[in-house]
């Protein structure tokens, strides 16, 4: 022994037990009590000690756990490890024994025997099974630690499933509030009120009359909503403005793709919507000429950029009259190739002339569906 003082290491479930052990051992031995939620091999680096007391169901740490954890750690491979626990027909003891414990004491603690059991085991004691009970209680023991493995990973699944759904919750909330920002960004401009949703219809059943589905329409819807969202940084009173932008006006509406994708790119779960934002007044041939986009992002923003040009187009603005749905497909079709997808320009047509009864022979119809 390293000094005449041995220290005892104890992992015990509670504080009765703790003082009862301290107080039958109090002449000889320094006794360390780990309390439940430590941990415990810091604990054992912190205090080295001869001879370590573990519970079986010690809180926190389940004892089995414990004990096949210490002994996994080369540096205490050779320790005295001693199981405590109540007397049960389960064969506890006998499984803590396999697990790499020396011996077992079992409550109720007996004062005149437990000093010296304690000592024993300390200078290398160590009580052995049978050839049958070490079979009997070999399965058990694995059943046991499958057990235990089962309660963690059943734990875990429901810690995930909640931090799932307070992150789905927070990022509900955070959409809801950048949303209700779009609204009242729309709501200073008598020109814009109810584009962003407008375009978010068109946008979604362009969407499935071209076979896009699943997680690609509610990202595609996502980024309709907020599509404008970048208009937060421009006047809008000197916009609106009678008669045609100038230059540096014109230069000021552009900006707010980008100023968009600035806002939403710091937002962990709404990074792709960013992209969407960010070129969705990008041509057709430009974006098909980006190779640091996905062919699936350049697909999704091709639809957001016909579809919100085509509700600016027959939608009243200061600076421009509007299309009816004749001059405005045949100006969606005069940029096919160019601007935009002449596949989804076309789909985009036979999706207004099924829901506008339109023909592109018609003259004025009504560009709303009342």
């Amino acid at each position: 022994m390293r000094n005449s003082k041995l220290t005892l290491l104890t992992f015990l479930g509670t504080k009765e037990a703790r003082l009862l052990i301290s107080s039958y051992l109090k002449n000889g031995f320094s006794v360390i009590h780990e309390l439940p939620g430590g941990t415990p091999l810091e604990s054992m680096r912190n205090h080295e000690p001869d001879i370590v007391l573990v519970e079986m169901g010690h809180p926190g740490l389940g004892g089995l756990e414990l004990v096949c954890a210490i002994h996994k750690d080369p540096l205490y491979a050779e320790l005295p490890l001693v199981g405590i626990g109540l007397r049960e027909s389960d064969g506890k003891d006998k499984i803590a024994m396999l697990a790499g414990c020396c011996g077992f004491i079992h409550y109720p603690l007996q004062a005149d025997s437990f000093r010296a059991q304690i000592l024993s085991y300390a200078e290398g004691v160590r009580d052995t099974l049978d050839l049958e009970d070490s079979e009997r209680y070999h399965n058990l023991f694995s059943s046991a630690l499958i057990e235990k493995l089962e309660a963690r990973l059943r734990v875990l699944e429901e810690k995930t499933a909640a931090l799932e759904e307070e992150k789905t919750n927070r990022d509900q909330l955070m959409f809801q509030v950048l949303s209700s920002l779009v609204t009242m960004i729309e709501a200073k401009d008598p020109y814009l009120t109810g584009h962003s949703r407008h375009v978010t219809k068109y946008a979604v059943s362009l969407a499935k009359t071209l076979g896009i589905d699943g997680e690609d329409i509610r990202l595609l819807e996502r980024a309709s909503l907020l599509h404008d969202i970048g208009k937060i940084s421009i006047d809008l009173q000197q916009i609106n403005k009678a008669g045609p932008l100038n230059d540096e006006e014109w230069k000021e509406i552009k900006q707010h793709p980008e100023t968009g994708f600035r806002i939403l790119s710091v937002i962990d779960f709404l990074q792709e919507e960013a992209e969407l934002i960010k070129y969705h007044h990008c041509k057709w041939t430009e974006l098909s000429n980006r190779s640091d986009l996905s062919p699936r992002i350049r697909r999704l923003v091709g639809v957001l950029t016909l579809v919100d040009a085509f509700d600016a187009m027959t939608t009243q603005r200061p600076y421009n009259k509007p299309f009816d749905l004749k001059g405005a497909v045949k100006e969606m079709r005069r940029c096919a190739g160019d601007q935009f997808s002449p596949e989804m320009v076309e789909a985009f047509v036979g999706m207004l002339q099924e829901s506008y009864a339109f023909n592109p022979g018609d003259e004025d119809q009504s560009t709303r569906k009342h």
